[in-house]
């Protein structure tokens, strides 16, 4: 059951903040998972992911499969950073190859009975692999895998308008997909032309009507602003076209510079500081304008209408986190398949080689790609149990986390629960006995409180549990 202080804090509006806005709002993690890729070793590669995954009590719990292809040349503007950096882009064949037997190579370590209740593909999906990959790539997974046919699955997939065609749509709802993530940028003006120039306004509408068409049952758009020349006058001309095509959800991305390399989401904003203070305004009008519309801001700069069932599991505290942001389903074990591709299992996480070369030779010698990775320890765990609640619940039930976690936490965390009360000053978080809620103005900041449970990795390498 709710606390009222924090039950309050959801049904309203998050509170605008400048002076905490400019103050909080610095780059870095977004927390839709923890540990962060940037916390993993090198000293955890192939051996290691495959001693544990050969070595650990077998589990027919549910499975999430995250595929990644390499993305169309401009997606990092879309996503904050997040692309793939590869020697070349390798040719769809390929590289569908070389994913196909990785496939097989992790298969090994999977029981059958094991449903895959959760599917995303990353990348430019559609544009890289074709119809026939697309085809031949959800053939593969289920020779492989168990997939999941129960209306409640989450089968969402990644989709650069551009280089989407409408019989694209169409196979992707008949392979058993029904979210459909568009990554938009800034449609009306000359800078987002120049990037983009075939991202226009009567393009996205005829793919937005080819999925109603075929009832996908939920459509995001990865909304990127703060674009070159970008100011308040043309971000809401953008807005007024995306309430057109009336998406379920919606979630906010800060245009950013490609980076020099990248950890492929490990949810880093890396934007230009010098145009902070105009991306907060943007930021402002974006969410003044979606509010009015009526779409429910939940966290983690994501919105959905007030009927979608995020906005249904935030009122029932039932929200969970995944890669892809909120999900309603509970989380399941992550693997990852392809270039740069991250799995997460309740004790490890890794993430694998990101040169497309040297990931096709270490598949060629039948070894599992992983590049780096970490054996959680029981600090991570107590780490990720509060960024979770905090991220998905608003708040952190003080009690029950110590009956999970064990022992004292205010104690383990001493140092942590010391600089949050700096933020409950400030009016980010409230404290009620044993129970922690991020207030309205917290709720715009979420990634900001939960640094505060960041932790530095030891140098020392963790050794491998000893199975049960």
């Amino acid at each position: 059951m709710k606390h009222a202080h924090q039950a309050s804090c959801i049904v309203s509006l998050p509170v605008w903040d400048i002076a905490l806005m400019r103050k909080y709002a610095a780059p870095g993690p977004r927390y839709t998972a923890y540990p962060t890729t940037l916390q993993f070793s090198e000293e955890f590669g192939s051996s290691a992911w495959e001693a544990y995954l050969r070595e650990r009590p077998a589990t027919v719990a549910e499975l999430s499969l995250d595929i990644q292809v390499p993305p169309c040349p401009d997606m990092d503007h879309y996503r904050g950073g997040s692309s793939i950096f590869m020697q070349r882009r390798a040719r769809p064949d390929s590289y569908l190859a070389s994913i196909g037997k990785e496939m097989k190579l992790l298969a090994r370590f999977v029981d059958r009975r094991r449903r895959v209740t959760q599917l995303h593909w990353s990348g430019d999906i559609p544009g890289f692999l074709g119809n026939a990959g697309l085809t031949w790539l959800m053939h593969e997974l289920a020779v492989h895998f168990s997939l999941d046919d129960a209306p409640g699955r989450e089968y969402s997939v990644d989709l650069d308008p551009r280089a989407t065609t409408l019989d694209a749509i169409a196979l992707l709802k008949g392979l058993g997909f029904n979210h459909l993530r568009f990554s938009i940028g800034d449609i009306e003006q000359e800078a987002k032309r120049t990037i983009a120039p075939k991202q226009t306004p009567a393009r996205l509408t005829a793919l937005m009507a080819a999925a109603r068409g075929h009832r996908v049952d939920t459509i995001s758009f990865d909304l990127a602003y703060g674009f070159p020349g970008q100011d308040a006058t043309a971000m809401t001309a953008t807005l007024r076209e995306v309430m057109a095509l009336s998406p379920e959800r919606i979630t906010l991305h800060p245009f950013s510079q490609p980076p020099q390399e990248s950890d492929h989401h490990d949810g880093v904003l890396r934007p230009d500081k010098s145009a902070t203070e105009d991306r907060l305004i943007l930021l402002r009008t974006i969410l003044d304008t979606l509010g009015a519309a009526g779409y429910v801001y939940l966290g983690m700069d994501q919105l959905v209408k007030p009927d979608d069932r995020l906005a249904q599991a935030l009122q029932e505290d039932s929200l969970h986190c995944n890669r892809q942001g909120y999900s309603a389903r509970p989380p399941a074990e992550i693997l990852g398949l392809g270039v740069s591709a991250i799995s997460r299992t309740p004790d490890v996480c890794c993430q694998n080689l990101k040169s497309g070369n040297i990931w096709e030779a270490r598949i060629a010698a039948e070894q599992l790609p992983v590049h780096r990775g970490l054996m959680l320890s029981a600090d991570d765990r107590l780490r990720r149990d509060v960024i979770t609640q905090l991220m998905c619940s608003m708040g952190v039930d003080l009690e029950q986390t110590a009956v999970r976690q064990g022992g004292n936490i205010e104690i383990r965390l001493a140092d942590e629960f010391a600089a949050l009360a700096l933020l409950e000053e400030d009016g980010l978080v409230h404290r009620d006995g044993a129970r922690i809620s991020v207030t309205a103005a917290g709720r715009l900041l979420l990634p900001g409180i939960c640094r505060v449970f960041h932790a530095q990795r030891h140098a020392e390498p963790r050794s491998l549990p000893r199975p049960s």
